[in-house]
């Protein structure tokens, strides 16, 4: 088996395929509720590989979503989310992502292009990533940290009903690093019913993501 020491520098990660522990990772994403609050949720079916090649830009990096799995704290709202209003899960049961390119490389972190496909339309996104180091687990395998955020318009994906046009206030979201995950409560306001997702955002969706992928032995 090849020797691989820890380390916190993304320069000495080692080359190798390594899968996500979804037990230890979170996909989430922050909407506007009303454009006064924010409403929280993320997919607790998720699985993903990262492909770390010798020449740090030849990298790459999967990741697959369940939309059924979809969770955002109210169960009439996750219902009318998961209907054809929104992410239309009998029809599209999954939001995928794959890499296209790894770039602007500073220090730990870096940008991550990739192609997101939601219900079947599949668009560029940019993701601002960071390497968050690695670590042996009890049991011997090596265990990497990431995480990433970018913001992406509803609309783009035909997720929009009935938004307002105004973008989310901030355009530089807060990445995510905690891999627990917290059940967000929202409180509905008096004319919306707390299972419209279009009162829940504007156009602005901020998408967070923190993971801990584990190195698969040679």
């Amino acid at each position: 088996m090849t020797d691989v020491t820890t380390t916190t520098a993304l320069q000495d990660l080692a080359a190798g395929t390594y899968v996500v522990d979804a037990s230890h990772s979170e996909v989430g994403f922050v909407a506007r509720h009303a454009m006064v609050t924010k409403v929280r949720g993320y997919f607790q079916d998720l699985e993903g590989t990262i492909t770390v090649a010798d020449d740090l830009a030849a990298s790459s990096a999967t990741a697959t979503m369940k939309t059924a799995s979809v969770d955002t704290g109210s169960a009439d709202r996750d219902g009318h989310i998961k209907s054809a209003d929104f992410f239309d899960v009998d029809n599209h049961p999954e939001i995928t992502f794959v890499s296209t390119g790894i770039a602007d490389v500073e220090g730990n972190e870096f940008a991550l292009n990739g192609d997101l496909t939601i219900m079947g339309i599949t668009k560029p996104v940019t993701l601002k990533a960071e390497f968050e180091g690695t670590a042996r687990d009890p049991f011997g395998n090596v265990r990497a940290g990431f995480s990433a955020s970018t913001v992406v318009e509803r609309e783009d994906w035909n997720l929009s009903r009935n938004a307002p046009s105004r973008p989310v206030a901030s355009s530089s979201p807060r990445r995510s690093r905690s891999t627990s995950r917290s059940r967000p409560s929202s409180r509905p306001e008096s004319h919306r019913s707390p299972t419209s997702p279009d009162a829940t955002t504007a156009s602005g969706l901020v998408c967070c993501v923190a993971t801990q992928v584990r190195r698969c032995r040679p």
